[in-house]
């Protein structure tokens, strides 16, 4: 069912300063434009994977589940759809898809609201992906509002998914319970996997916050230091196929800061993008331990530099995976890049969900240089006004954001990679 959407832009009519009515094609009907956004939804966000020991996907049954529940007339599917009204109506400037959203929206939560109160209709996957399709949707429209009307819609989704899921608020702490879910052979068993360093990192994290002597930092620094070695270790040792692959180089340009894309260094491409996902959310794990080993570091007067060594190079790792989170088509920019300062077609919107977030986490870390940060933003922005994410463009413009809005974030977009 997925297929791309084709609906142009809305531009200024030739030669005038008026632009067009911002309406439906004739030959279109409205039940019609209510599909084909469904399927724009099902090419912008799933992803099947082809290797199932490799990749999980994301959102890989969500059609399955449509078609044994009533296909285009259900509300998962009025859920996709409303998603993808509101993400294309942004870049494509129709304000009307945008507005459709918000109606659909308000009718899919009053569904939402008699589900919770019949326990029938709750213990299913088919109300999970619902209320984790709205919360999407809420960090599509973020920015519409203002920041406490933003974290509170989004809370209110998780806490409805946490409840359902019965699981703690913690994005981490969902990869781990639910880790039967990701068990794929590519990223490890026990607590050598991927979701258990990311277990073990939660609780370093908040022992972190609560150190009150220099034995503490000692005795912290030892802990933080073990779990960056089982971090390396894990990382060296993927399977060849699981791994980044370089396909590219970009050259430097004689420009004060490189456009979106253009950053020089590697161009790495990856098996599919929940494994690029997945990658992004191991290395900004690591960038936060990471940045917790150089503050006791230098509080224990120690010498840093090995470490923010191995930070900067989990930071260009990342950065080598923005051209093929955020390009339809990776070797056609790698090919024309020399020619083209900036990407000509996004592609999947999945992409920029996926990095989102890995970005903004890098993006705090102290040991940035100047440029970097401004080209992290950039690339958040980017993902904003391009793929129609509306949180983007509050991370990269607010000057302080909750850690809580992030982690609510962080929730529902993980809770992706389980279905």
């Amino acid at each position: 069912m997925a297929r791309k959407c084709t609906l142009p832009p809305r531009v200024l009519i030739p030669g005038t300063d008026r632009f067009p009515d911002d309406v439906v094609p004739a030959e279109t009907s409205e039940e019609e434009s209510n599909t084909l956004s469904m399927r724009a939804f099902l090419y912008d966000f799933c992803l099947v994977s082809t290797n199932r020991d490799l990749s999980k996907g994301y959102l890989s049954s969500l059609e399955t589940v449509i078609r044994q529940s009533g296909g285009g007339h259900s509300c998962l599917a009025k859920a996709c759809a409303t998603i993808s009204f509101a993400t294309h109506g942004k870049p494509l400037n129709r304000p009307s898809l945008v507005k459709k959203a918000r109606i659909f929206c308000d009718e899919l939560v009053s569904s939402m609201r008699e589900g919770i109160w019949c326990p029938s209709k709750t213990d299913t996957a088919y109300f999970k992906m619902l209320v984790m399709l709205m919360g999407i949707y809420e960090i599509v429209v973020a920015g519409d509002q203002d920041l406490d009307n933003d974290l509170h819609f989004i809370h209110s989704h998780v806490t409805g998914l946490t409840g359902l899921m019965n699981v703690d608020r913690s994005p981490l702490k969902l990869l781990h319970k639910y880790r039967q879910h990701l068990s794929i052979t590519a990223l490890g068993k026990d607590n050598d996997s991927l979701t258990g360093l990311l277990f073990d990192f939660d609780k370093v994290k908040r022992e972190f916050a609560t150190i009150a002597s220099p034995e503490d930092m000692t005795a912290m620094t030892d802990e933080c230091l073990a779990l960056d070695r089982r971090f390396a270790a894990w990382q060296a040792t993927r399977p060849r196929e699981f791994m980044p692959t370089e396909v590219g180089k970009m050259g430097h340009r004689d420009r004060a800061r490189p456009t979106v894309g253009y950053w020089p260094g590697n161009i790495d491409t990856y098996f599919d993008l929940s494994v690029a996902g997945l990658w992004n959310i191991f290395r900004a794990t690591r960038l936060q331990l990471l940045s917790q080993i150089i503050q006791l570091s230098e509080g224990l007067g120690e010498d840093p530099s090995v470490h923010v060594h191995a930070a900067i190079c989990a930071v260009d790792s990342m950065v080598a995976s923005i051209p093929y989170h955020l390009t339809e088509d990776l070797h056609n920019f790698v090919s024309e890049s020399a020619s083209n300062t900036e990407i000509r077609t996004a592609g999947p919107f999945l992409g920029g969900l996926l990095l989102l977030h890995p970005l903004y986490y890098t993006l705090r870390m102290p040991f940035l240089s100047a440029e970097m940060r401004g080209y992290l933003r950039d690339c958040i922005l980017w993902i904003g006004t391009r793929m129609g994410i509306g949180q983007a463009t509050v991370l990269a413009e607010a000057p302080q954001v909750d850690n809580d809005y992030i982690d609510s974030a962080c929730f529902i977009v993980w809770s992706g990679f389980l279905w």
